[in-house]
């Protein structure tokens, strides 16, 4: 398109505005990229008339919130030109990618900004699987490993086509998902990516896990996916569904990370109802925040590192951007450890109302205490999934606390049997492995309930008194 200058009818090319000083670098760089051709002389008469060119021209340059790449230019939107490697294409190769890019407009400013408010003995495995992958596309900014968890500003068109091509890519490694879970696991991603949860520049060492399922491709990688030119993901993210998805992500991501600490896992079949009951008690009236939870876990928001999960967790709590039912399970027992807080809940119940029972078990009271101690200095010491968060080994014999274990059954048993507690399956596998001494103290409380001399003994640890003796 070209303007012609009223008083001289001239219209200038765009290098020439800029050897003229019309325009600077970056300024040239973004009409270009939005094809533009030429520029008026008279800047100031055209651009009053023109919303589209003043909308182009003087629109604010976003900028990154990280450290400056020498490698990436991420400073001018749309940076369609400035793609690294971009020139190194053959022009079949250029013309194809250029093809593939979305056209602006799609996702709007509420996509791009603003915050989401709203158990074995094994451990989480670690393996390489296609539908885990996340593509970061060439030029796409992304969180530094210095900030993880920092919001990263991503451009309209770069956020648009990383949307497309992780869609492209899960149709070709999950052709039995359907397309709009596909279009919607896409869009997750892009969130824990702006959200800086994950990024191609986090290094497996520093977050203690052996892989980074988040990959930068190439152009030659994208250019293999063979995308088309149409955008039929956008099909299925229509604005409302956006907005929702968006509206949950805290509490979804925050869901992945209860499960994962109390579980041991991110997803597994039997896990689906635990996640359902979750869900309802974060107030929401459906199953799930509108796809299944095995694509929420695995296929979307699996490429989050552990430690960075859980400190998105804690984050969120913190700032009271999670539902309250996730609040007040930050701390619950890992997997892994969930028979030493049986057990301690359950001691620590029994100490208030049979203070006696401690002088009876005094060692076992003891290495409890401090095992409950080590647990609160360390969120995550003795977890099945330790070695993600480097966190220590605990030393827990459980037929050491048998005695215990045994004697809050008993307890709950007598006089709490509605308690949840006692649908505890490792207090119980503890309480089976109850020695004597555990044995003969929780028939003795099943003995007092029924004994008020007994009671009476227990709770004021004084001597039962003895029946006087006469002669017959």
């Amino acid at each position: 398109m070209e303007y012609f200058n009223n008083a001289q009818g001239v219209a200038l090319t765009l290098q020439q505005a800029l050897q003229a000083g019309h325009v600077t670098e970056p300024q040239l760089a973004r009409l270009q990229a939005l094809g533009w051709q030429h520029a008026p002389v008279a800047f100031a008469d055209v651009i009053a008339n023109d919303t589209q060119f003043d909308a182009a021209l003087h629109a604010p340059v976003p900028v990154v919130a990280q450290q400056p790449d020498p490698n990436q230019d991420n400073a001018i939107d749309p940076l369609v030109a400035a793609v690294p490697g971009l020139d190194q294409l053959t022009p079949a190769q250029r013309n194809a990618y250029l093809a593939a890019v979305p056209a602006q407009g799609w996702l709007n400013w509420q996509d791009l900004n603003g915050e989401c408010f709203v158990a074995g003995d094994s451990g989480e495995r670690e393996e390489v699987l296609n539908h885990r992958r996340v593509i970061f596309p060439p030029g796409c900014p992304h969180a530094r490993e210095a900030s993880p968890g920092q919001p990263v500003v991503i451009p309209q068109q770069h956020a648009a086509m990383f949307v497309k091509v992780n869609y492209h890519y899960l149709r070709q490694v999950c052709p039995t998902v359907p397309a709009p879970t596909c279009a919607k696991i896409a869009f997750l991603r892009f969130l824990a990516a702006r959200y800086g949860l994950i990024s191609p520049a986090f290094r497996t060492a520093t977050f203690f896990v052996r892989y980074n399922e988040a990959v930068q491709y190439s152009l030659l990688d994208i250019l293999a996916l063979n995308m088309p030119a149409t955008n039929e993901y956008q099909v299925g993210l229509t604005a409302d569904v956006r907005r929702s998805l968006m509206g949950d992500f805290s509490n979804m991501a925050c869901c992945v990370a209860y499960m994962f600490r109390v579980r041991g896992h991110h997803w597994v079949a039997d896990m689906d109802e635990n996640y359902k009951g979750l869900w309802a008690k974060c107030l929401k009236d459906t199953d799930n925040p509108g796809l299944d939870w095995q694509y929420i876990a695995h296929h979307a928001l699996h490429a989050i590192m552990p430690i960075v999960l859980d400190d998105y967790w804690k984050v969120c709590k913190d700032e009271g951007r999670v539902a309250g039912a996730l609040v007040k399970r930050f701390d619950s027992a890992p997997a892994g450890v969930a028979a030493i807080r049986a057990v301690y809940v359950g001691a620590a119940d029994l100490r208030m109302c049979l203070p006696a029972i401690e002088n009876k078990l005094k060692d076992q009271f003891k290495h409890l205490d401090e095992l409950v101690a080590l647990l609160r200095a360390n969120r995550w010491a003795g977890s099945i999934n330790r070695r993600f968060y480097n966190a220590p080994e605990i030393d827990f014999d459980e037929q050491k606390f048998g005695a215990i274990a045994s004697v809050v059954l008993q307890a709950l048993n007598t006089f709490a049997s509605n308690s949840q507690l006692t649908k505890s399956r490792a207090l119980q596998r503890v309480a089976n492995n109850a020695p004597i001494t555990g044995g003969i103290v929780s028939r003795g409380i099943a003995t007092a309930a029924t004994d008020p001399s007994l009671v009476k003994a227990m709770l004021l640890d004084v001597p039962v008194g003895v029946a006087p003796q006469t002669n017959q």
